[in-house]
């Protein structure tokens, strides 16, 4: 099943904490290494249902929460949200926090509670799925195949 972009977070700041290297075709890739950092954090898809007639109100709500959450939260690292090409109504938001009380401190700010409450109507199912990190790898700011 292919997936749309919705929203690309503005910084992916676990490149900070990966090093340089190249893949086996000789392109050089980020990765993170270090196996306590991947320990600590706590990484989950948050797989949504959406009420289709309020689909555009609800993606507004997200762009909205998770725009704050990065610009606002130093623990809060990565939030990608997307959309299912065949059903729209259906979003993905992949999470990365740099900790569980990253996490925890996410769920108790100002700007995630306005986006549960003003969403709560919206959201016909909610599944959060916990994930261990297994590789994490991105093309480095500036570098072309």
């Amino acid at each position: 099943m292919r997936l749309r972009t919705l929203i690309l977070p503005l910084i992916l700041p676990l490149l900070a904490l990966g090093c340089q290297t190249k893949n086996d075709m000789n392109h050089p890739i980020e990765l993170i290494k270090d196996a306590t950092i991947q320990e600590e954090l706590v990484i989950r898809f948050a797989k949504l249902e959406i009420d289709s007639a309020r689909l555009n109100e609800y993606l507004s709500f997200l762009k909205e929460g998770i725009e704050t959450s990065i610009a606002n939260e130093p623990g809060v690292l990565t939030m990608y949200a997307v959309q299912e090409e065949a059903d729209p109504s259906k979003v993905t938001v992949l999470e990365i926090y740099a900790s569980d009380s990253a996490y925890q401190s996410h769920l108790n700010t100002a700007h995630f509670l306005k986006y549960k409450k003003g969403t709560l109507d919206m959201v016909k199912s909610l599944e959060l799925v916990d994930l261990d990190p297994v590789v994490f790898g991105v093309r480095p700011s500036g570098v072309n195949q």
